[in-house]
């Protein structure tokens, strides 16, 4: 049933006059200027696959509020080793890492972006993330390595599974 519909869209498509997506994330208006700039990134992970998005959320003096998705990224889980979910929600915060320092570098040459927030609905891979000295196995120690090198993991912050726009 879903192929006929996309099969109906693509032989319908020429039909369309033109479409227009904007690709501008920030609010323009000259006399109501940016205030703040802030990026929110979002990772989650399920039994097949991993991934994080990253919004961007600029504030004007007036009080004006534009969020757009800027980017995302997913993986597929390996077929032929068998991971647990927290180590796969754990894979998931290093794309949203290494997204986030993607993101915030090409920015900030182009704009002055105030802060940057990494959520995930897994408690058990933030605790990893934030703990001082624990004795964690060498495939959660390596990854964690990674993450604390590219942010700060006093921004890495939990959020429920149904405010979570990566799920």
């Amino acid at each position: 049933m879903l192929f006929i519909k996309n099969v109906e869209i693509v032989e319908n498509f020429s039909s369309y006059s033109t479409i227009y997506v904007s690709r501008y994330c920030l609010i323009y208006d000259v006399e109501d200027p940016i205030e703040f700039i802030y990026l929110h990134g979002f990772s989650d992970a399920s039994s097949l696959a991993y991934g994080a998005c990253i919004f961007l959320k600029s504030i004007t003096k007036s009080g004006n509020i534009k969020v757009s998705l800027v980017t995302s990224k997913s993986r597929l889980v390996p077929l032929k080793r068998k991971i647990t979910i927290p180590r796969l929600e754990l894979l998931g915060n290093l794309i949203l890492a290494k997204l986030m320092n993607l993101v915030f570098m090409t920015l900030k040459e182009e704009t002055f972006i105030n802060s940057y927030h990494l959520w995930s609905d897994s408690m058990i891979s933030l605790a990893w993330i934030k703990a001082n000295k624990k004795e964690i196995k060498h495939f959660v120690e390596n990854r964690v390595k990674v993450i604390r090198s590219i942010v700060h993991r006093e921004s890495c912050s939990y959020c429920q599974t149904k405010e979570n726009p990566a799920d």
